[in-house]
């Protein structure tokens, strides 16, 4: 059913954030599928890679954690590897993990009353709706809740802008603005825009002048 579990992990957070090592590579064993990802082009000992760091298959969308590491291979949980898959790694330790997914797990809720409101929790998604659900889920839990993994408190403005995004989508979804499931098409679609801030009285000024210039 869509309106269960969560739609990110804490690799999303950390990528979405930018609150951990992120790195990312391709898997060049030569072989079929098995648990072991091969990177030769790297050092993952050097890296810092530690057990229970989240993983993600980003070819087969599959998450996993890392279960033992040496140079050039990675031992893995739930996901496996082919030659020429695409991995992402965050260096998250247990504790942040743990706490980010609760962060993402205390989210959920309003994504689940918006899709309740407008019958999409019977529904079979479309094959984007999971990755869209995922970044807002994501957002929501860090603009409510300060990032435990090493990454600045966001500023007011950032937490502002974030917000105003995240309800305006909730909003489109509850209206069937956005509609999620297989097939169905709605009346708005997501967006993503750009708005000049002035920080100061010059460059307040200035965004107007730029403005006038453009309409002219």
């Amino acid at each position: 059913m869509p309106c269960s579990g969560r739609y990110a992990e804490a690799l999303d957070y950390a990528v979405l954030l930018r609150c951990a090592g992120i790195y990312a590579g391709i898997d060049d064993s030569g072989g079929a599928a098995n648990a072991f990802l091969t990177d030769t082009t790297v050092n993952f000992v050097d890296m810092e890679v530690a057990v229970g760091n989240p993983v993600m298959n980003a070819t087969t969308g599959v998450y996993g954690t890392v279960t033992n590491v040496t140079a050039t291979v990675l031992t893995t949980d739930t996901v496996t590897w082919s030659n020429g898959d695409a991995y992402r790694l965050a260096l998250m330790s247990a504790a942040e993990v743990a706490t980010v997914e609760m962060y993402l797990d205390m989210s959920t809720p309003a994504l689940f009353a918006a899709l309740a409101a407008s019958g999409m929790c019977s529904c079979t998604f479309a094959s984007w709706a999971n990755a869209y659900l995922g970044q807002l889920n994501a957002m929501m839990a860090a603009a409510i809740h300060n990032c435990p993994c090493g990454r600045g408190e966001m500023t007011d403005e950032m937490r502002q802008s974030w917000m105003q995004w995240i309800n305006e989508q909730l909003v489109a979804i509850r209206l069937g603005q956005i509609e999620l499931c297989q097939g169905a098409t709605g009346s708005d679609f997501p967006a993503v825009g750009t708005a000049e801030i002035g920080w100061n009285a010059p460059t307040e000024a200035q965004i107007i002048i730029n403005a006038e210039k453009r309409g002219s």
